[in-house]
């Protein structure tokens, strides 16, 4: 067996090196992408069958590992969420012959015999028809049609209910692009509450980049509005012992003081925000003056590494912010009429040599200030009197050309 599955592997191996030498037509592209989709779900089946025997081994329990999915996310390069999923599904097929057939031929992906699993294992009787469902239907279908079988299938819907509800989570990670990703499961009445508020929001945020000329998808907005709610709540959450202004600050920044001036993040630097991971140093630049947030510095110099929250002169003081919310009431961009959600930003960087002043400060909203800090916008001149330019316009415009007054 391990012997023609080390051949099988090797052919598969110099036919993909093949494939990716050619030049294939789009007939031929098809294909090609049909039947690696087949082989793809065999293997997986053959993943999955795998898994059930090393659990059922215990050959987990002779390594460093402290569970059966600890040793298949290692073995696999996948996740322990996967792994275990894995298992779960490995033993529902152990009841579901047709649906480990339909497997292991390749019939079924992984994804689409994982939602059919869950629901045949409480209806048994709807095996063969979700296996049907499959193909006719994209994932996602399928899994709405899984999720009517399993609900007919539960005769106590309140004890559904309350089993469901304690499955609830909220998990937080950082994937291989360094993207920060937020997982909710939860009961659907509150699922549909946290729809409906995004939303809602949504709307808000969309009507608002457009006035910007700002255009990006409708998943990019959802995940603004959510961003959005959640600082409305944490603004008005609770206040500083010292400024009854000022919200509970909710996140460090861990940033060396040498980033902050350079405005450049080499190796053995840190700029990163606890609990999630490492940002770019214009984001920590920007994330000075947010009211929520607590940038904490290192300060290496002198052979010294002491941690200190930053001084006055690099931060806003509460006086000062108070000042420029006075002074600016609604975004300084010309033509923008936000007025909530505004973020102060620095005229002129700090790596650059700007200060935390009220000549060099001016509150923009959220996607002007994004797209002056990562999309090479910027915005000059004095305070009542400043001109958004956009990397076009600033190919006819000598560099600060009205640098902030000294008075």
């Amino acid at each position: 067996m391990f012997e023609r599955l080390s051949q099988a592997i090797s052919t598969i191996r110099d036919i993909t090196t093949i494939a990716d030498a050619r030049s294939l037509s789009g007939a031929e592209a098809a294909d090609l992408l049909k039947l690696a989709s087949e082989a793809e779900h065999v293997a997986a089946a053959l993943r999955v069958t795998a898994t059930r025997h090393v659990a059922e081994s215990k050959v987990w329990q002779r390594s460093k590992y402290q569970s059966a999915a600890h040793y298949v996310a290692a073995a696999t390069g996948s996740t322990i969420t996967d792994a275990d999923g894995a298992l779960r599904t490995a033993r529902r097929l152990e009841e579901l012959p047709l649906a480990r057939a339909a497997f292991q031929s390749g019939e079924l992906s992984e994804a689409q015999v994982t939602r059919i699993a869950d629901a045949a294992i409480v209806a048994p009787a709807q095996e063969r028809a979700l296996i049907g469902a499959a193909a006719e239907h994209t994932v996602a279908g399928l899994g709405s049609e899984c999720a009517r079988v399993k609900a007919a299938a539960t005769s106590d819907a309140a004890s559904k209910y309350e089993r469901l509800y304690q499955k609830r989570s909220l998990r937080q990670w950082l994937d291989h692009e360094g993207m920060f990703n937020l997982h909710l499961r939860t009961t659907p009445d509150q699922g549909a509450i946290a729809v409906a508020a995004v939303d809602s929001r949504q709307a808000k945020v969309f009507d608002h980049a457009r006035k910007a000329g700002i255009r990006d998808s409708a998943h990019a907005y959802a995940a603004d509005a959510l961003v959005d709610i959640c600082r409305d709540a944490a603004a008005h959450s609770t206040t500083a012992k010292n400024d009854q202004s000022a919200p509970e600050v909710l996140v460090c920044v861990n940033v060396d003081h040498k980033v902050l001036t350079s405005g450049v993040v080499e190796n053995g630097d840190t700029c990163e925000i606890e609990g999630i991971g490492p940002i770019p140093a214009a984001t920590a630049q920007m994330l000075l003056s947010d009211s929520i947030l607590k940038v904490i510095v290192k300060d290496r110099s002198a052979g010294s590494d002491v941690r200190k929250i930053c001084k006055a002169s690099r931060t806003i003081s509460s006086r000062m912010r108070t000042a420029i919310e006075k002074r600016d009431a609604t975004c300084q961009v010309s033509g923008c009429d936000r007025r909530h959600g505004l973020e102060i930003d620095h005229v002129v960087p700090l790596a650059n040599g700007g200060k935390s002043e009220l000549k060099n400060l001016v509150r923009l909203c959220r996607p002007h200030h994004r797209a002056k800090t990562y999309r090479g916008y910027k915005i000059m001149g004095t305070p009542g009197n400043w001109r958004w330019l956009t990397p076009d316009d600033q190919e006819a415009v000598p560099d600060n050309p009205d640098p902030p007054p000294d008075g």
